[in-house]
C-alpha cells in the first residue's frame, strides 16, 4: 500500500510540475539582437496583371444565367463557358416571324389586286379608245351635214378624247398609288425581317464561348460583396462576370492606410505569403500607389489608398486570382539591432513605450525609446542588459483582473495538492478500513527540481527551484477574493462587476471560483489577450 501511495504521489507531482513549468514559460520574453527588417504588413487579393474580361451582352437590361462552366476549369478558345436564358428573345423572334409571314401574304395579295385593277383599267382605256375611233369615223360623214350637226359631232368627239385622257390619267394615278403603297408594305416587311435578323444575331450572344484559352475565374456580384455569380443570377448588361487571366503575370491588390502611405515608395521590395499556402514564399515589387484616397469598403471611417505589387515568380499551380495573401512591404533593413516582441510593449505612441522588467519580485516599469517595427517585433534604442526578461502582459491590467495569471497558478497548485490528498485518503480507505491505517496528510508536499529548467522566449536558462518554493508559499498564503475591496480602490470596475452579476442573477460567491471568475472577466472584456505573435516570440 505504501508503494502505491508513493507512486500516486509521484504521478501527481510530475503533472503538477509540468503545469507550473508551462505557466512560467508563458510569462516572459527576452531581448534579441541581430539583423532586423522593418515591414508594413497588409492583406490583399491576387489578380492577374493581364486578363480577358467576359462581359454580358450590351443590349436589353438583364440576363438570367442558366449555365456556367465550373470555376477553375481550364478552357480552350471557342469552348462553351456560359449560357443565358433565351425565353424572352425566342418569344420576340417568334412574334416577328409571324409578322413576317402575315406581311408577306399581305404583299402578295396586294400585288395580285394591283394586277387585277390594272387589267380592268386597261380594258376601260381600250373601250374608250375604240369609242373614240368610232366617233372619228362618224365625224368624217358629217362634213356635208348641217352646221349644227357638225358642231354636235365635234363636241361628242371632244368628250371621247376626254374620256380616253381621263382613263389614261386614272391608270397612271392608280399605278403610282399602288406603287407607293407596295413600297410602304415592302419597307415594313423589310423592317420586320431586319428586326428578326437582329434578334437572331443577339441570340448568338446568349451562348458564350471562350475568347481565349485560360482559367475560368468568377467575379463578385458587385463591389460591395465578395459573393460570386452563380446559376440563376440576373446579370445586368455589360457586366463583367468572368475573367480569363494570364496566370504567368500575377499581382496583389492591396489597400494602404492613409497613416502609412507616406512610408512607402514605388519599387519597394515585398514578401508575399498566401493564406492557403503559408509554407510557400513569393517576392514582389510595389508597382503603383493610388493618387487619391477612398473609404474602406467595410469601414467608411477609414481612408485608404489602392496599391499594386507585381509578383516576380511564376507558379500557375498555386497562384490563382481571388486568393487572399499577406504582403510585407520592406521599409528598411538594420544589420544590427536590439528588438523585443510587440507583446512586451504597452502604452506606445510609436516613439516611446512602457515595458515591464521581471525583477523576480514586483515588475519594474520603464519607458523606452522605440524605433523600427514589424508585425512581431519592435526595435528599442535604449541600452538594456542582454539577460533582461520582459513581461508578456501588462501587470496593471492583470492587477485589475485580480491577478488572474497568479490565481491560475495558485488554483492549479491548490487543486493538485487537494487531489493528491484526496487520492491518498481514498486509497487508504479502500485498502484498510481501520481508522488508524492511514493518518490524514497535513504536510505540504515538497516538490523537487524539474529535470530541465523552463525556457522563456529569448531568455537564458535559470534555476527555478526557488520559484517552485515561492509558488507553494503563495498557495499557503493565498486569500479568498473580496469584491468589496474593489469598492474604494476600483469603483468603476466594482460597479461593472456588480451590474454584470445583477443582470446574470449570480451570487457574489461565484467570484471565489477562479475559473468562473476568469470567464466573467472575459465576458466583460477586461484584460489583454495574448496575440499569436507573442506566442511565436516565446517559441523563438
Amino acid at each position: 500500500m505504501k508503494i502505491k501511495l508513493i507512486y500516486l504521489i509521484l504521478i501527481f507531482f510530475i503533472i503538477f510540475s509540468c503545469q507550473k513549468k508551462k505557466a512560467r514559460e508563458l510569462l516572459t520574453a527576452g531581448i534579441s539582437r541581430g539583423p532586423f527588417v522593418e515591414t508594413l504588413s497588409v492583406s490583399g487579393l491576387l489578380e492577374a496583371a493581364e486578363s480577358v474580361d467576359v462581359n454580358s451582352p450590351g443590349f436589353d437590361r438583364q440576363f438570367i444565367l442558366i449555365h456556367l462552366i465550373p470555376e477553375g476549369t481550364y478552357v480552350n478558345k471557342g469552348d462553351l463557358i456560359a449560357r443565358f436564358d433565351t425565353g424572352d428573345i425566342d418569344e420576340q423572334i417568334k412574334k416577328l416571324e409571324e409578322q413576317i409571314e402575315t406581311q408577306r401574304n399581305d404583299i402578295e395579295n396586294f400585288q395580285a389586286n394591283i394586277r387585277e385593277n390594272m387589267i380592268g383599267l386597261s380594258n376601260q382605256l381600250s373601250e374608250k379608245i375604240n369609242t373614240l375611233d368610232i366617233e372619228i369615223a362618224g365625224q368624217s360623214a358629217l362634213q356635208f351635214a348641217p352646221k349644227v350637226d357638225q358642231l354636235k359631232g365635234e363636241l361628242q368627239l371632244s368628250r371621247r378624247y376626254m374620256d380616253v385622257s381621263n382613263a389614261e390619267i386614272k391608270i397612271r394615278t392608280t399605278a403610282n398609288n399602288d406603287t407607293m403603297a407596295l413600297r410602304i408594305k415592302n419597307n415594313n416587311y423589310a423592317k420586320v425581317c431586319r428586326d428578326r435578323d437582329e434578334y437572331l444575331r443577339r441570340r448568338e450572344f446568349y451562348n458564350v464561348y471562350a475568347p481565349t484559352r485560360g482559367l475560368i475565374v468568377y467575379q463578385p456580384k458587385g463591389p460591395w460583396t465578395r459573393e460570386k455569380i452563380r446559376v440563376g443570377d440576373q446579370i445586368r448588361r455589360g457586366f463583367t462576370y468572368i475573367i480569363i487571366p494570364d496566370l504567368e503575370k500575377m499581382r496583389v491588390k492591396i489597400e494602404i492606410n492613409e497613416i502609412d502611405v507616406n512610408r512607402i515608395r514605388k519599387k519597394m521590395a515585398c514578401g508575399i505569403i498566401l493564406d492557403a499556402f503559408p509554407e510557400k514564399k513569393f517576392t514582389a515589387e510595389l508597382a503603383s500607389i493610388g493618387a487619391l484616397a477612398h473609404a474602406k469598403h467595410n469601414n467608411n471611417e477609414i481612408m485608404v489608398f489602392d496599391a499594386l505589387a507585381n509578383i516576380k515568380e511564376v507558379d500557375t499551380d498555386v497562384l490563382r486570382p481571388g486568393m487572399t495573401a499577406r504582403v510585407d512591404i520592406i521599409l528598411s533593413y538594420l544589420p544590427d539591432a536590439r528588438y523585443i516582441p510587440v507583446d512586451t510593449v504597452f502604452s506606445t505612441d510609436r516613439r516611446t513605450g512602457k515595458i515591464y522588467i521581471n525583477t523576480g519580485g514586483k515588475p519594474a516599469a520603464r519607458m523606452v525609446s522605440l524605433g523600427e517595427r514589424n508585425s512581431d517585433y519592435i526595435v528599442i534604442k535604449d541600452e538594456l542588459p542582454p539577460d533582461t526578461q520582459l513581461l508578456l502582459y501588462d501587470p496593471a491590467i492583470e492587477e485589475t483582473e485580480f491577478k488572474i495569471d497568479e490565481y491560475k497558478i495558485i488554483k492549479k497548485e491548490q487543486m493538485n495538492d487537494k487531489t493528491v490528498i484526496n487520492a491518498i485518503s481514498e486509497v487508504s480507505n479502500r485498502e484498510n478500513s481501520e481508522e488508524s491505517a492511514v493518518p490524514p496528510v497535513k504536510t505540504k508536499i515538497k516538490p523537487s527540481k524539474p529535470d530541465k529548467e523552463p525556457i522563456t522566449a529569448g531568455a537564458p536558462k535559470e534555476d527555478n527551484g526557488t520559484k517552485t518554493q515561492d509558488a507553494h508559499e503563495k498557495i499557503k498564503s493565498a486569500k479568498p477574493f473580496s469584491l468589496n475591496a474593489l469598492k474604494t480602490e476600483k469603483p468603476e470596475l466594482y460597479e461593472k462587476i456588480k451590474k454584470f452579476l445583477a443582470e446574470k442573477k449570480l451570487d457574489e460567491k461565484v467570484l471565489q471560483d477562479a475559473e468562473k471568475r476568469r470567464e466573467i472577466m472575459r465576458e466583460l472584456g477586461i484584460g489583454r489577450q495574448r496575440s499569436a505573435t507573442g506566442a511565436a516570440a516565446e517559441k523563438k
